[in-house]
């Protein structure tokens, strides 16, 4: 089922496209903050993203959600922006990967939640990088299954897998 708003965007509205636009550039920067603390990087490769979202709104064919198309598409351009700085065609990107502590634990400022945010930092630090990635996109960006497989290229299996295994992990060390 295709989204109203991105109907409308094919439409050409372009009051729907500030509003699908508006609904994800900040979940989009935070992703992004996940790849590289480079703010300019980020900032460019959304507004990019975006251009090109409405240069090619009438052919992109969103099979699954807006969201999870935005967010791949994202996945994708940040890791290129990445390897073009260190220009090397050898760079292993997910060797170099940070994949830091969301945003939103950053807003719990109330002393209880305190200890509780740090035993889960902890637990965090023995999840592999792409576990890091799948709990934040299951969990932080409230994604389905089928989103998180187009946009790490996994199987369903495999994600589903990837998750439990890192609950698993997070459960053990917390």
């Amino acid at each position: 089922m295709i989204d109203p708003l991105w109907k409308k965007v094919q439409d050409d509205d372009v009051e729907a496209f500030n509003e699908l636009y508006h609904s994800y550039v900040n979940q989009l920067y935070n992703y992004g903050l996940r790849f590289t603390s480079r703010s300019d990087i980020i900032k460019d490769t959304i507004q990019n993203l975006f251009i090109h979202f409405y240069q090619k709104r009438h052919d992109i064919n969103i099979t699954s959600s807006v969201k999870a198309y935005l967010i791949t598409s994202m996945r994708r351009s940040i890791i290129e922006a990445v390897k073009d700085i260190h220009q090397s065609t050898d760079y292993d990107f997910d060797a170099q990967l940070e994949f830091v502590d969301s945003v939103e634990e950053n807003l719990i400022r109330e002393d209880e939640k305190q200890e509780l945010k740090d035993k889960l930092d902890q637990a965090k630090t023995g999840l592999t990088k792409r576990q890091a990635e799948a709990i934040y996109l299951k969990f932080d960006s409230g994604l389905e299954y089928s989103e998180i497989c187009d946009i790490m290229n996994l199987t369903k299996e495999a994600a589903y897998k990837l998750v439990n295994e890192a609950l698993k992990r997070l459960s053990k060390n917390f």
